[in-house]
């Protein structure tokens, strides 16, 4: 059984035949569809003037390393999904113009993830289900991280969003179980958080949602910051237009809500339950009124700051 199965300059399919170590020939520009589905081997070499990168191309292989060649402009969907023992770091280089969704989903062991390419969206799925990684840097070009881009990454720690100087949408459910990560520093430039986006983010003891008067944030959709365990203070940016339902449910830890601007206050007032079961809850202010709930009674006060 012949290794390569190739057509012109596509490798179309690396057959298993027991080697460790798989070196692809060096005429080879695109990895093809579900080319090393399932192989077994634990290091692949690319070709130094590799281009492309078809769906599902590793999808499931044992590979445990695999570095992208600098000539690489095309990782299509999926291309690295189930790959349980690619650890270390996986480098996106910044020739890559196209990054299809769930490129890096499910990869247990990667640790730290490097997107030198300059995109503007993050797709969806990216590195969902990738339970082992603990950081990543992503472009400073980045508008948009698209939907469960990190869902469930439970051992992520640290992702750069405050050097996203761009940022503009956070999807839904993008973060959400990243139970470990620290803190969450959302920049001046992001106009709108959507539901669920840090749901489950436990450990984060620092929300930090833009600047209170030059923050650009208008919409904080529900249950964006449901469970956010550790989280003791917030401070909403005037901009703030609309807060959806439960979106800082069962934050258990809250005790102190600034708002930015007075108006803001009516989150409180109009009956939608926006921070239900956030037990520690005792003080709430804007800029000429606070609140302040008794511990003894458990009742509300509310009055004019002097």
């Amino acid at each position: 059984m012949e290794e390569f199965i190739i057509e012109k300059d596509e490798l179309l399919k690396c057959n298993d035949i027991g080697e460790k170590t798989v070196v692809v020939p060096d005429n080879i520009k695109i990895i093809g569809d579900r080319a090393f589905r399932n192989h077994q081997a634990d290091e692949v070499h690319l070709p130094l003037d590799l281009t492309k990168i078809e769906k599902f191309a590793f999808q499931g292989s044992a590979i445990r390393s695999c570095n992208i060649p600098d000539k690489v402009e095309v990782i299509e969907e999926a291309a690295f999904v189930n790959c349980k023992w690619l650890s270390g770091s996986a480098v996106i280089p910044a020739s890559v113009k196209e990054l299809g969704l769930g490129v890096f989903s499910e990869c247990d062991s990667l640790e730290k993830a490097f997107i030198l390419a300059k995109l503007d969206y993050l797709p969806p799925k990216t590195f969902e289900l990738s339970h082992g990684l603990k950081s990543v840097i992503l472009p400073h070009t980045c508008k948009v991280i698209g939907k469960e881009a990190f869902f469930d990454c439970s051992a992520l720690e640290r992702v750069n969003t405050e050097a996203l100087e761009n940022l503009d949408r956070i999807e839904e459910y993008a973060f959400s179980g990243c139970a470990k990560l620290q803190r969450i520093i959302i920049p001046d430039s992001v106009t709108y958080i959507a539901k669920s986006a840090f749901c489950g983010c436990a450990s984060a003891d620092l929300v930090m949602l833009g600047m209170p008067e030059t923050s650009k944030l208008k919409t904080i959709e529900h249950d964006a910051f449901r469970r956010c365990k550790n989280l003791s203070e917030i401070v909403i940016p005037a901009s703030v237009e609309h807060i959806g339902n439960f979106a800082f449910y069962r934050c258990e830890n809250l005790e102190h809500i600034v708002f930015s601007r007075d108006e803001q206050l009516n989150f409180l007032e109009r009956g939608e339950p926006i921070f239900r079961h956030c037990q520690k809850l005792r003080w709430v202010e804007s800029p000429s009124f606070e609140l302040r709930k008794d511990d003894m009674t458990g009742e509300w006060t509310y009055g004019r700051k002097r």
